[in-house]
């Protein structure tokens, strides 16, 4: 009974550390510091390399420290970015703000599902990841719908001001994670770094259907968050009323949060290879579509991205931890972070610079086209070594 306590109280720190009031208005936020989209889309790369830098290192903390001490340093650290980030006056130190938010993200991302993981194997519960596993992504999505209508309205006031609410609200989840029960579990000896480091690279070399698996959730990932921020320069470009933005990222979050809980379900009554395939259609081809429509009916598509991207996390994260030794479980599940935010820090700098130069369909469609090639080539080996 004491680790199912865990269980809810991650269902909490999801939805706090989703709680991002300032989402729905952070490119209008951007443009208020007199940022053009590619400045914007370059702070949003130099934070994702920050997590590609931090994510593995901070992985294998979890995994030797713990989980839960890794999951309190990265709520407090995310509270600290906002404080900075509301607080700066120059570009290079909202560069700073994102390298530090970027470092808290990776101490909470992996460790985060495999203390849920673990908790439930101690509860005897392992075999219903897939449905705790949506329920936790919906906490989140749902927390972040609620917090896109506050956001706008915060927003109305001073478009500083959700930036610091949300710092304020994250010290409230670094207290709830204080009350976090590590699950034991064999701990990597800290003196072996070297040698632990090669043991992980190995499994996963060893394991190809473990590296597919990574390349799908990696380029699923990066057409997922690329709508996250692009989305709202397609609001841009059909000329949508500022005050609907929040709305918008409500009714987006809401959806990602139902197509979660309904991954289970998905899980259990289709073929996995057909759920794939339509995954990585609906999240490549939702913006360049809604480019073509080129009018409000376009959000549509962006809703179904959104919807799919709720499908696929509960599904991939069960598939990693399952194929993942439990002393190795959050650096593994940082490893797969790692390879998307490398990917799409890689990727965003371009889509930037497409949408200063080119119209937002043609910008979308030429992006996409190779995230869409590799999905297809993950999924078909995918279900070629099962």
């Amino acid at each position: 009974m004491t680790f199912e306590k865990n269980i809810n109280k991650l269902y909490l720190i999801k939805a706090i550390s989703f709680f991002l009031l300032i989402m729905p208005i952070i490119i209008p936020f951007f443009r208020s510091k007199g940022l053009s989209m590619a400045e914007i889309m370059l702070l949003q790369s130099v934070f994702s390399f920050s997590v590609v830098l931090f994510e593995v290192p901070s992985g294998y903390f979890g995994d030797v420290v713990g989980k839960k001490f890794s999951i309190v340093l990265g709520m407090l650290l995310s509270s600290v970015g906002f404080m900075l980030m509301y607080f700066s006056f120059s570009y290079v130190a909202l560069i700073f703000s994102e390298i530090v938010l970027g470092l808290a993200a990776s101490f909470i991302s992996g460790s985060d599902s495999a203390l849920l993981y673990d908790s439930l194997v101690k509860a005897g519960k392992a075999d219903y990841y897939v449905k705790y596993q949506g329920r936790f992504t919906s906490a989140g999505n749902f927390s972040e719908a609620i917090a896109g209508i506050l956001g706008g309205f915060l927003a109305t006031f001073a478009i500083e001001l959700p930036v610091l609410a949300h710092s304020i609200v994250l010290l409230i989840g670094c207290m709830v994670a204080l009350t976090l029960k590590e699950v034991p579990v064999e701990k990597m000896n800290a003196k072996e770094t070297g040698k632990n480091f090669k043991a992980i690279f190995k499994l996963v070399n060893n394991l190809p259907i473990l590296k597919w698996w990574l390349a799908f959730t990696a380029v699923v990932a990066v057409c997922t968050l690329t709508t996250a921020w692009l989305a709202q320069a397609f609001f841009e470009s059909i000329e949508m009323d500022l005050k609907f933005y929040g709305i918008l990222w409500t009714a987006l979050n809401l959806i990602v949060g139902i197509g979660a809980l309904l991954a289970n379900a998905f899980n259990n009554y289709f073929k996995q290879s057909y759920v794939l395939y339509i995954i990585i259609f609906a999240v490549c081809l939702g913006l360049p579509l809604a480019g073509f429509v080129n009018s409000a009916f376009g959000i549509v598509f962006i809703l179904m991205i959104n919807f799919f991207r709720g499908v696929k996390e509960p599904i991939v994260k069960e598939r990693i931890n399952y194929f993942s030794p439990a002393n190795k479980r959050a650096t593994i599940l940082s490893l797969n972070n790692f390879i998307f935010r490398l990917a799409f820090a890689s990727f965003i700098p371009v889509g930037g610079f497409l949408l200063d130069v080119f119209s937002f369909k043609t910008a979308m469609s030429i992006y996409f086209l190779p995230l869409l090639i590799i999905g297809l080539l993950a999924v078909f080996m995918i279900e070629k070594l099962k």
